[in-house]
């Protein structure tokens, strides 16, 4: 596979369609349930949809009511706010895996057709009373070929959930500064978010965790581009958490100054096989920043992890560096570098994998938009595509499109 064209057939693609769009008739412009229930365009809470700016940060944490408004009963509201994401994603992969003997490389292209669907809901009971609720399903169908073109078959995957549900209870204290919420919902950054992020290869960095309990949150302006913000929870935290087991509690910060952003978190709670008893108390810290450079954001993080998914001895590190950049108002870049550092005691190789992700989504519309992207995977020792010392790698191009309705 020559993965230098294919980039460039992509990006020439997008290109093309950008101005098949740009010199065509403008349709009017459709908004997702959200924004048309508040009366504004996606971009007042959106960089670009999904990635928030601090308007939609606010509007979020405020229990999803503008800043001194009081929450209209969905029963009383002129249309329901329901919403949906779709989105499909087609990729080629080309992985390269060192042997012990010639040729020395395994290459593999998969052609992997990624289709998902969300509903959410998020809306107001009572004046300071709101709920959210997101349930996704997707799909991957990957056809495997080996190294002469030859089919290996066929795999469909088939994951469905719910992506969180809550309630907000706000203004426990006055002006958004001690807010609730209960439920099923992600211990995360407003700013640096895993479903909220503008490409379409997810983060190798511990980004978003889940989190089923209790929250306490609010927000003290101190000016116009400066403020605190907060959270801090207790339940059972984790992605991988041993069912039934709570203990789980983490706590984060931020500090808005001339609209830069400093942030810490911490993270801690049993994680395992509840069944066989094999869970131990796991923690996490990481410090970020929240970069404002004109038009575009840029994010820089670091993540230290112990006792991984409850394994006794197993570390990880991860660092993270985001660049979000609006070229246009409808073309943005993203291009994001990533190293994630794994050790266990247990006798398995350390080793240190990165990721580079480049990609151009172009906005149809602020609810739809195609993407193109790129991603290099390079793996370390102690990943099962290595060897004899030797890194593995995988090369990504991928196209696809979203659509919020």
């Amino acid at each position: 596979m020559n993965t230098r064209k294919n980039i460039v057939t992509g990006l020439l693609a997008l290109l093309g369609f950008g101005l098949v769009h740009i010199l065509a008739p403008t349709p009017a412009e459709a908004i997702p349930a959200f924004a048309r229930a508040n009366k504004v365009p996606c971009t007042t809470c959106h960089v670009q949809f999904p990635k928030l700016n601090e308007f939609g940060m606010a509007f979020k944490q405020n229990g999803y009511r503008m800043q001194g408004q009081m929450g209209t009963p969905v029963w009383l509201r002129d249309n329901l706010p329901l919403a949906a994401l779709t989105r499909l994603t087609v990729e080629s992969t080309e992985t390269s895996i060192p042997l012990e003997t010639p040729p020395g490389n395994k290459t593999a292209i998969t052609d992997a057709k990624r289709r998902g669907l969300e509903f959410f809901s998020a809306g107001h009971l009572a004046p300071r009373i709101s709920y959210f609720f997101d349930y996704a399903f997707t799909t991957d169908t990957i056809d495997v070929f080996a190294p002469g073109g030859g089919s290996l078959g066929t795999t469909t995957v088939s994951q469905a959930g719910p992506g969180g549900t809550f309630l907000v209870f706000s203004d426990l204290v006055p002006n958004n500064l001690v807010n609730l919420r209960v439920g099923d919902m992600s211990n995360e950054f407003l700013y640096l978010s895993q479903p909220r992020r503008t490409t379409q290869h997810a983060y190798l960095a511990p980004v978003s965790v889940g989190h089923v309990g209790v929250e306490l949150n609010g927000h003290k302006g101190l000016g116009e581009h400066s403020g605190l913000r907060y959270a801090a929870g207790y339940g059972n935290n984790g992605e991988a958490n041993a069912e039934g087991i709570l203990g789980g509690g983490y706590a984060w910060g931020t500090w808005d100054i001339a609209g830069q952003t400093l942030g810490a978190r911490y993270s801690t709670g049993r994680a395992g096989d509840a069944a066989t008893g094999l869970t131990d108390q796991y923690s996490m810290l990481d410090l970020n920043t929240n970069l404002r450079l004109g038009q575009s954001w840029l994010v820089l993080a670091w993540f230290s992890q112990d006792n991984v998914d409850g394994v006794t001895g197993a570390t990880q590190k991860n660092l993270l560096g985001e660049l979000v950049y609006p070229v246009t108002s409808q073309l943005l870049f993203t291009g994001r570098y990533e190293t994630k550092e794994s050790e266990t005691l247990a006798g398995a190789t350390p080793g240190t994998d990165t990721a580079t992700v480049i990609g151009l989504s172009y906005y149809i519309m602020p609810n739809i938009n195609l993407t193109t992207e790129f991603v290099a995977m390079n793996y370390g020792e102690g990943h099962p595509n290595s060897a004899l010392g030797n890194p593995g790698k995988d090369t990504i191009f991928a196209f696809g499109f979203q659509v919020g309705l």
